[in-house]
């Protein structure tokens, strides 16, 4: 790893390493073009690094956009099963620092059931490896899994190595309206007792339902038959368009968010991971608070958004307790400075804190890494 572009590469670690001495924060910039004081850009290590697709692995600099990361897949009828919001601006890094997914993971999983390797500099500006280039090659701590979903503060990835897979032939969908919250309720216990593993499943804050199957055209259409008789056995369930099929479309979910483009300062985003059977619950709690909202109703995963200029963070904390006191763990993407830090107190609260402190610390001793705000 680490062979291309070394000097692109070697300049990222004299700044970091010049941070680190004058103990001064990097804020992140990546493809999207914003500009930030102390930055470091990575939008010029956007190349591939070895794609040996027989071997279904791919390793790319961590610059790459997830659209062009995709394009390249695609010349050989594979991808990448996760669906992050903005593919054409983000990049793998944000995508892997911030673990970002979408609708796909409730089959697929997430940014961490791909990642295979990493290469990357730390807050020192020592460069690190972990994993390799081949499923099943990982002795000893997978650092690389550490760093997925760390939100920027551990290190910085300079390239990835992913495991994809042959695209499906078809993936359709089905959508369901529910009347009220308890139907929504049976409705997602209904689908979730299918004995399928759905490519998407998905509930929004108006409570409709998304399921979605992979397979050759012959199995997507039998598993939308089971998936449409279990729908026809819950009273109050409305089907739109009689349960009409349709094929699903990539960002569908995000679509729905109706999200501004990163950086703009126009949206608050979240994510809540929660149990997944308070899917609904959660989902009218949000609704209630005045956020749009998508929920994976598979994992748990919620992510949701409201304006920002109509958010009051003065009263966020009210709304907040209300969902961490039933185990939820809400984490700022987007939004005010008071939002970031009222989770950092949170976080500071639980009692696995002093770990995290003692994981920045071996990572990152002089605080040169801030988490990544979209």
């Amino acid at each position: 790893m680490i062979h291309h572009h070394a000097e692109h590469v070697l300049a990222i670690q004299k700044s970091v390493v010049g941070h680190y001495h004058e103990r001064q924060p990097i804020a992140w910039k990546f493809a999207v073009g914003e500009t930030a004081q102390h930055a470091i850009d990575l939008s010029g290590l956007n190349h591939v690094v070895d794609y040996p697709h027989r071997d279904m692995t791919i390793t790319v600099e961590a610059g790459m956009t997830l659209a062009a990361l995709q394009a390249i897949l695609s010349e050989h009828a594979q991808w990448l099963p996760v669906d992050a919001p903005w593919p054409e601006t983000l990049t793998v890094a944000e995508a892997v620092l911030l673990d970002l997914n979408g609708s796909l993971a409730a089959g697929s999983g997430t940014f961490r059931d791909w990642i295979l390797g990493v290469a990357a500099v730390d807050g020192q500006g020592r460069l690190f490896h972990s994993g390799g280039r081949v499923v099943k090659n990982v002795a000893g701590y997978d650092l690389g899994k550490l760093i997925v979903g760390s939100g920027g503060e551990l290190a910085m990835p300079l390239e990835v190595t992913l495991q994809v897979r042959p695209r499906p032939v078809s993936i359709k969908q089905v959508s369901i309206a529910s009347t009220s919250v308890e139907r929504a309720g049976e409705l997602w216990a209904q689908l979730r007792s299918l004995r399928l593993s759905p490519a998407a499943f998905e509930f929004d804050d108006q409570l409709q339902c998304t399921m979605a199957v992979a397979g050759t055209a012959e199995i997507v259409e039998s598993l939308l038959d089971d998936v449409t008789a279990a729908c026809q056995q819950i009273s109050g369930v409305t089907e739109r368009s009689s349960l009409e099929r349709s094929d699903w479309k990539s960002g569908s979910g995000w679509d729905a968010l109706k999200l501004a483009p990163p950086r703009q300062e126009a949206n608050v985003l979240l994510r809540l991971v929660h149990a997944p059977s308070e899917t609904v619950s959660m989902l009218a709690a949000l609704r209630e608070g005045g956020f749009r909202a998508i929920a994976n109703a598979s994992r748990g995963i919620t992510y949701a958004t409201r304006d920002w200029a109509e958010f009051d963070a003065q009263s966020w904390p009210l709304l907040a307790e209300r969902f961490t006191s039933t185990g939820t763990t809400v984490v700022p993407l987007a939004g005010p400075d008071e939002l970031f830090a009222h989770a950092d107190r949170e976080r500071q609260s639980r009692s696995a804190w002093s770990i995290q402190e003692a994981i920045k610390a071996e990572f990152d001793p002089a605080g040169v890494f801030s988490r990544i705000k979209l």
